[in-house]
């Protein structure tokens, strides 16, 4: 078993603590075969010798034929996850004397919506910016984040490779997009809706199909252009597991 970092945006992170995202598509290790992906016609898994996960595509004519081989950047079945995210590390302080303890680290995650806090000195005094506002403590990104600082681990359930606009309902769903409305009277015929990721969220009357909704968020991520170039990715299953 092997422990592997993986990037969530904030509003994934959420979903996956919500239990609607269990299953990620990416692109990462794909470069070579994405610059023409309509080039390659076949590909299958294989695990080499030292139990490694590639996946082999072939390109071309009989004539001429091409072949790459992609290591899987994500592991394999049973291998974990673990996820990194937006986050910041602050002391706590003393509830007497309001200076900061310098014992214990407090961590707090994007996710969780939590609301800016003044950044404090050693005394226990604010800090300001040069314009006379409090400093608040920054937001990190995730790709900084330790491993001691993680909270979620995902088991991989299945991995397999396809070609992005191949994606069925259910597994849009299951990527987590938002669901706006689940029925009414205008519903009756079309089913529920889901969040249109190129609309403000506020925007309740744009919501659209599973499929359209996860174009959207691919878009919102990628670029407008990223859903017509239909690349191959990487899809991963997991479930929430313990830490290791």
């Amino acid at each position: 078993m092997k422990l592997i970092p993986i990037l969530f945006s904030t509003p994934m992170v959420q979903a996956e603590r919500e239990g609607r995202k269990t299953m990620t598509r990416r692109t990462r290790g794909l470069d070579r075969i994405n610059i023409s992906p309509d080039d390659y016609d076949f590909w299958q898994f294989r695990i080499d010798e030292k139990g490694h996960m590639r996946a082999f595509f072939s390109c071309g004519t009989s004539d001429n034929e091409d072949y790459a081989i992609v290591k899987c950047p994500y592991g394999q079945p049973g291998d974990v996850l673990w996820v990194r995210e937006t986050f910041r590390k602050y002391w706590l302080t003393h509830p007497d004397t309001g200076e900061p303890n310098l014992e214990h680290w407090n961590t707090e995650y994007r996710a969780d919506n939590h609301e800016q806090i003044p950044m404090i000195d050693g005394d226990g005094f604010g800090i300001y910016n040069r314009d006379g506002s409090e400093k608040m403590i920054p937001w990190k990104p995730g790709i900084h984040m330790p491993y001691e600082a993680c909270r979620t681990w995902l088991k991989i359930k299945s991995i397999r490779v396809e070609r992005l606009r191949d994606i069925r309902r259910n597994d849009a769903i299951d990527e987590g997009i938002q669901l706006l409305l689940q029925s009414g009277a205008q519903l009756l015929e079309n089913g529920p809706l889901y969040r249109d990721y190129s609309a403000p969220p506020e925007f309740f009357n744009k919501g659209v199909k599973s499929i359209q909704s996860f174009k959207s968020l691919w878009q919102s991520i990628n670029g407008e252009d990223s859903w017509t170039a239909n690349p191959w990715v990487w899809v991963v299953e997991f479930e929430r597991t313990e830490k290791p």
